[in-house]
């Protein structure tokens, strides 16, 4: 498996449960997706507008 895409959305699906699975039962791993998401969202691949930020008047105006 080189890409997300390449798997079928089950199996994504899957994966992304089994992120959350850890990272809801060990602090220690929460913490350390935290910062990958962190340095992810200072260098982002594609501009995002998720509806939480655009419902509650955050939605970042700025390219990235």
């Amino acid at each position: 498996m080189n890409s997300f895409n390449e798997i079928s959305p089950a199996d994504r699906q899957l994966i992304m449960a089994k992120i959350f699975h850890h990272a809801w039962y060990d602090d220690t791993r929460f913490r350390f997706l935290l910062e990958i998401l962190n340095d992810w969202e200072k260098n982002p691949c594609k501009e995002v507008k998720f509806l939480n930020e655009i419902n509650n008047g955050t939605e970042k105006t700025e390219l990235r």
